[in-house]
């Protein structure tokens, strides 16, 4: 799956995205993760997908409907949407917002 913002890879049920990019505020950066994630939900429509925000230092309203659009389009399968590596202020972000009661938070995956 081509994304020049994230890396995309499948494995044991799982989508897990890997974001490279450290500012997700811009509609085209979006917009390419959008187009990146639909793909992925056609090529796997029974996975769960998992968010490495590791190094992601601002992210903005486009990204997180993104988000919260991709949590209602999996919670009524009952597949989690898990977003891992927040940094304080994305963590205070989703907090202010609410949005985190809509995902799993853990911490960021280890290196290993």
């Amino acid at each position: 799956m081509g994304c020049v913002h994230a890396s995309i890879e499948y494995g044991n049920g799982w989508v897990v995205v890997t974001l490279t990019a450290a500012r997700l505020i811009e509609p085209s950066v979006v917009e390419d993760l959008r187009t990146a994630l639909l793909a992925a939900l056609d090529d796997h429509p029974d996975a769960r997908f998992r968010f490495d925000f590791t190094g992601v230092e601002v992210v903005g309203s486009l990204m997180l409907a993104l988000l919260a659009g991709l949590h209602q389009q999996l919670s009524p399968a009952q597949r989690p949407v898990v977003l891992s590596g927040l940094g304080p202020e994305l963590r205070r972000l989703l907090t202010m917002t609410r949005l985190d009661t809509l995902f799993a938070i853990e911490p960021p995956p280890d290196p290993s």
